[in-house]
């Protein structure tokens, strides 16, 4: 039986790594950098709200789901829904919960809350 020879804690689960699987160990220690909130934004082309808020979540090295309403027509109805009803964009979701457009995102961004939410981890 392989010894185990580093333990990685992401979120509630617990990955054992053994010296035979060092392969997997530098992947998992890679995904584990940047495991971070589950984001989805809702945008369209030419929005510089849009831009803005990209520019925001690029800025701080998180990864994104971007969701364009307008080439994807169908999940603008989906956005609305989940926004509560409103039809403007961007709409953003981190961990599911709605934090609304790109002023409400610089808000927290200025109050230091945002990275607390993103779960980002100082590596600069």
């Amino acid at each position: 039986m392989p010894l185990v020879s580093k333990f990685l804690f992401f979120s509630k689960i617990i990955f054992i790594i053994t010296e035979d699987s060092s392969h997997w160990l530098k992947l998992l220690e890679r995904v584990g950098d940047n495991l971070l909130a589950n984001i989805e934004i809702y945008t369209s082309p030419f929005c510089g709200f849009c831009y803005r808020a990209k520019l925001l979540l690029n800025d701080k090295g998180v990864d994104y789901i971007e969701v364009d309403i307008i080439s994807q027509p169908k999940r603008h109805s989906e956005m609305i829904r989940r926004a509560g009803g409103l039809q403007t964009v961007p709409q953003i979701f981190i961990d599911n919960q709605h934090i609304g457009g790109c002023d409400e995102l610089y808000e927290l961004e200025a109050k230091d809350k945002l990275d607390s939410i993103l779960d980002v981890k100082e590596t600069r």
